[in-house]
C-alpha cells in the first residue's frame, strides 16, 4: 500500500553521512519530513545539519547506543530497565530507546561498506570479520523490527551481492532473510550505476528495497540517453592557488626508467612493475627528455621520447621509482651509485591498464569519472592542465547542489575532508529516482 501524495511522508536517515539520502528524498517528495538522522562522524554531521537543520533531540550520533527495552532484559521491570539506561546515558551520553524514536514511513541507510571489501579465499569473497562494522546492519534490522516502517531503502557496495560470511552464507541472503523474519514480505535488490542517472561518474552500488504490505516494486528503467561528460560539470576559472599541493598540475607520475629501457619492447605478458625506493637518486640531470609509452604498429608498447620539457616535471611523494620486469630476478638497486636515470614517463588517459596502475592514470574529461573514493582522487586532463576535481565539481558528480559544502561562501570542512565525505556519499540522483518509484 503506497502512501498517497496528500500525506507527508516521514523518514529516518541512518548512517546519514552528508545527506545524500535526505537530498534525494526531498527532491522526490518536497514535503517529506525527516524525523531523525544517525551519523557518528562529527564533521559529516556538520555538513548535514547545515543543509538539513534538525532539533537536537532528533540527532543521534552512535547507532549502537539505540537500544530496545525488550532486549535489555525480558525479566526486569520498567524501573530496573530505566536505571540501566540511565547508566548507559552517563557512559555514552546519548543512549535511547528505539521505541521512543518518532514514527516514520521509510528507513534510509547506507551502512558501512568497508567490511564487505574483497577478502578473497580460494575463488570466493568473504567479509572482514575482524572489522567491528561488519554487523552494524543488524542495528537497522532491530530498528525495523520495533518501529515497523512500511518501506526500507538500503545502499552498499556492489560486492555485497557476492561476499560471504564465516558460515559461507551470502551476506545479501542473510540481510534479506533477516528482513523477511520481521515481516517484510516484498524485498528486491539491484545494482545500479550512477552514470545512468545523469551524473558523469561510474558508481555501481547495490540497492535493497523492502516493504511490509506492498505487492510489488519495480526498479527505475534505465534509458539509453546520452551520458553527460566530466567536462559538463567543470567549474570555470579554477585557480591553482586555491588548491593544496596535491591539487597542483602534474606532468608525470612518481616512476622513472633506466636509459637501457628506452625503446625496449614489452608484450602483454610482460607487465611492468615498479619497485619504489625511498632514497633513490634523481640521476645526473644530463638527460632533458621525457618519455611516454607509445603503441607501435605491432601492438607493442615502446617507451618513446616526447616533446615535454623536463622542467614541467613534478616529483611526486619526494622519491623516485625504478622499473622492474617480471623476467628480472631482482629490482634495480639504488645503492650502486652509478644509476643513470631518465626523467619520468607520462601517463595519459589512454595508457593501457596493464602498464598503468589506476592511481597513476590521468583521465579524459570527455568521458565519465571513475568511482569517487575516500582517497586516491583521480587526475583529469583539463585542456592540457592536469588536476584533480574541486570539491564543488565532486558535488556535481554525486548530484549535490554547488553550495552543499559551503556556509556563507566558506567551506564547512577542509578540502581533503570534503572529498572524503563525497567519496562516502550516496548519489542523490539515484535516491531520487528510487523514492519516486516507491511512492
Amino acid at each position: 500500500m503506497f502512501i498517497e501524495s496528500s500525506i507527508s511522508m516521514k523518514f529516518l536517515d541512518a548512517f546519514a553521512g552528508i545527506g545524500g539520502f535526505h537530498a534525494g528524498v526531498k527532491q522526490a517528495i518536497p514535503d517529506a519530513e525527516c524525523v531523525g538522522m544517525i551519523e557518528i562522524d562529527k564533521k559529516a554531521r556538520e555538513v548535514y545539519l547545515k543543509n538539513f537543520p534538525l532539533p537536537k533531540e532528533n540527532v543521534y550520533e552512535d547507532i549502537t547506543q539505540l537500544i530496545s527495552r525488550d532486549k535489555v532484559s525480558d525479566k526486569q521491570d520498567s524501573k530496573e530497565i530505566d536505571e540501566i539506561v540511565g547508566l548507559l546515558e552517563v557512559e555514552a551520553k546519548q543512549s535511547k530507546y528505539i521505541e521512543d524514536l518518532p514514527e516514520f514511513d521509510l528507513l534510509c541507510a547506507g551502512f558501512p561498506c568497508q567490511p564487505f571489501s574483497i577478502n578473497r579465499q580460494g575463488n570466493r569473497d568473504f567479509v572482514n570479520e575482524a572489522d567491528d562494522r561488519v554487523n552494524l546492519y543488524q542495528y537497522l534490522i532491530e530498528i525495523c523490527r520495533i518501529k515497523k516502517p512500511e518501506y526500507i531503502l538500503f545502499e552498499n557496495v556492489a560486492k555485497l551481492e557476492t561476499v560471504r560470511n564465516s558460515k559461507d552464507e551470502l551476506m545479501i541472503d542473510v540481510i534479506i532473510n533477516s528482513l523477511r523474519d520481521i515481516g517484510y514480505k516484498h524485498i528486491e535488490y539491484q545494482i545500479l550505476d550512477a552514470a545512468d542517472f545523469g551524473v558523469p561518474q561510474q558508481r555501481k552500488r547495490i540497492f535493497i528495497v523492502a516493504c511490509r504490505s506492498c505487492d510489488n516494486f519495480s526498479f527505475p528503467k534505465i534509458n539509453n540517453r546520452k551520458k553527460i561528460k566530466v567536462r559538463d560539470i567543470l567549474e570555470e576559472n579554477v585557480k591553482s592557488k586555491n588548491y593544496k599541493e596535491v591539487f597542483k598540475q602534474k606532468k608525470c607520475t612518481s616512476r622513472c626508467f633506466l636509459k637501457t629501457d628506452i625503446n625496449q619492447e614489452y608484450n602483454n605478458s610482460e607487465r611492468l612493475y615498479c619497485s619504489k625506493k625511498g632514497n633513490a637518486k634523481k640521476g645526473d640531470g644530463s638527460d632533458t627528455k621525457v618519455y611516454k609509452w607509445i603503441q607501435d604498429s605491432n601492438n607493442k608498447w615502446i617507451l618513446k621520447d616526447t616533446n615535454y620539457d623536463k622542467n614541467d616535471i613534478v616529483y611526486q611523494n619526494k622519491y623516485e621509482a625504478f622499473i622492474q620486469c617480471p623476467s628480472k630476478k631482482s629490482p634495480v638497486d639504488e645503492k650502486s651509485g652509478n644509476l643513470n636515470i631518465c626523467p619520468k614517463y607520462i601517463l595519459t588517459h589512454d595508457t593501457p591498464s596493464y602498464i598503468a596502475r589506476q592511481a597513476d592514470r590521468v583521465y579524459s574529461v570527455e568521458g565519465i569519472s571513475r568511482t569517487l573514493a575516500t582517497f586516491g582522487h583521480p587526475l583529469f586532463d583539463v585542456d592540457g592542465v592536469w588536476r584533480q576535481l574541486t570539491p564543488k565539481e565532486c558535488c556535481r558528480l554525486q548530484g549535490f547542489p554547488d553550495d552543499h559544502l559551503y556556509d556563507n561562501d566558506k567551506m564547512i570542512v577542509k578540502d581533503g575532508e570534503a572529498l572524503k565525505q563525497l567519496g562516502n556519499a550516496v548519489c542523490v540522483n539515484v535516491i531520487e529516482r528510487l523514492v519516486k518509484a516507491l511512492f
